[in-house]
């Protein structure tokens, strides 16, 4: 007799009931790919508690960094840095991305800010040390933030 296959029978299940239900595939975590004039040189997977994310760039012998935080607290042991020589970033909170041109931050920004709900972007900020200096305007249901600085 031969031996069953575990989870076979939920798999016949959603085969009979159309398929596995619409939505973004557990587990998926937040993105950030670190890149030098277009070409990634690094990658950074989020924490999945987290729901904002701080960039810093232009901190002289350091070039930049950052961390990710939950409700514009930070989350402990997140904080990255980033070599001299990158200059632009994409973010996505799924982890997914596609082509597209990047933005370039406001004269005396320093660093931004990005707020996601879900797999979209629901905010971001222009900032200087910390401080808020303009929205950055997003598109309804955005799913990805590229930046060249």
């Amino acid at each position: 007799m031969a031996k069953k296959k575990k989870g076979n029978a939920s798999r016949v299940a959603q085969k009979r009931a159309g398929g596995p239900k619409a939505g973004p595939p557990a587990g998926r975590r937040p993105v950030l790919v670190l890149t030098i004039n277009g070409r990634a040189v690094g990658r950074i997977i989020g924490p999945k508690a987290a729901n904002d994310l701080r960039i810093i760039w232009g901190v002289g012998v350091l070039g930049g960094g950052g961390y990710w935080t939950r409700n514009g607290r930070e989350i402990p042991k997140t904080r990255f840095i980033f070599l001299p020589g990158i200059n632009d970033f994409h973010f996505s909170p799924s982890g997914r991305f596609t082509p597209g041109p990047p933005v370039t931050p406001p004269p005396g920004a320093n660093d931004v800010e990005l707020i996601w709900r879900g797999e979209e972007i629901v905010e971001g900020w222009w900032t200087k040390d910390g401080d808020r200096l303009e929205q950055i305007p997003l598109e309804q249901g955005q799913r990805q933030f590229k930046c060249k600085f």
